[in-house]
């Protein structure tokens, strides 16, 4: 990968402003590894600089900052699942995650990590529950020629994956509530008709 394709991370704006003269910085310069990761960071350090945001740039953080909010979510809540084996680790990265989304997207998309805090810890409880082995039989089992397995699920799983799909739900519910305060209702013309 040569340096001069890392420019296109760069915003339209400091492009427009600045692409020319450093190509001509890189054509005299040496192109290192330290090299590379400088044009990451301050690629990076661009795309979040206001003067360098264009409408276009916060659009599409606005799309893309549910999807980190939900990848937050999602990390918190396997970890509370997994609290005791790596479940502190992926809190601690979802933590770290979360601090990063609310710098970049200012809070935009928050309900996302209620889905994400809900869905990915269901769809692994469910997972569990609908691949466990059949529950064993308070009798004994005689199998000729072969081996039977049998297992427990305990009933706390089904109590905790509909927990976490209504939080996955309450989530998915807020963007809908503010669509459906924010349309205009039929007959309504906005202004107050109250007797004063």
């Amino acid at each position: 990968m040569r340096a001069r394709t890392l420019l296109r991370l760069y915003p339209p704006a400091w492009r427009a402003r600045y692409q020319e003269e450093v190509e001509a910085l890189l054509d005299q310069h040496t192109v290192t590894l330290a090299t590379f990761l400088d044009l990451l960071w301050s690629a990076l350090d661009a795309r979040l600089d206001p003067a360098f945001t264009t409408e276009r740039s916060e659009s599409s953080m606005a799309r893309i900052s549910p999807w980190l909010w939900a990848l937050t979510g999602a990390l918190a809540g396997v970890g509370l699942i997994a609290i005791l084996s790596l479940g502190w680790a992926l809190i601690l990265l979802g933590a770290i995650l979360a601090g990063a989304t609310v710098w970049i997207s200012r809070g935009h998309g928050l309900w996302a990590l209620l889905v994400g805090f809900g869905l990915a810890p269901a769809a692994i409880l469910l997972f569990d529950i609908a691949t466990a082995p059949p529950p064993c039989p308070t009798q004994p089992v005689i199998v000729t020629g072969g081996s039977y397995t049998c297992g427990y699920t305990p009933p706390s799983y089904t109590y905790l994956a509909a927990g976490f799909l209504a939080v996955a739900v309450i989530g998915a519910l807020v963007p809908l509530r503010r669509r459906i305060m924010r349309s205009p209702r039929p007959g309504h013309n906005g202004r107050s008709t109250g007797a004063a």
